[in-house]
């Protein structure tokens, strides 16, 4: 069976702004199991945070995944399993300097 990595979306934060727009994770070819999640090499502030939501009217909420929220620093790269949630973005606790952009990328079983 070969695999293909596939390039799913970005989010990005705009300058300014605290949080990206969101990303539909059912967007891309193919079936994912896990997603991973690139963040840009400089942050302002700390780290951001995953936030999830079920779709249309929904609010977002934080992505916890084994007891922990999920966190990306400057230069970080974090694995998430795919969560059952129609849409995703990350949120930063500081206004953002520049804009930043985060990757989101899978690996497919392709038959």
């Amino acid at each position: 069976m070969a695999r293909q990595e596939v390039v799913l979306g970005k989010m990005t934060i705009e300058a300014g702004k605290r949080h990206s727009g969101w990303f539909d994770l059912y967007s891309g070819p193919g079936t994912a199991a896990v997603v991973t999640i690139y963040g840009p090499m400089e942050l302002t502030g700390n780290a951001v945070v995953v936030e999830v939501s079920a779709g249309s009217d929904d609010p977002f909420r934080q992505f916890v995944h084994k007891g922990t929220v999920v966190r990306i620093g400057a230069g970080q790269a974090v694995d998430l399993p795919l969560p059952a949630c129609r849409k995703m973005r990350v949120h930063a606790s500081d206004e953002q300097a520049a804009e930043r952009h985060f990757a989101v990328l899978a690996l497919l079983e392709m038959d």
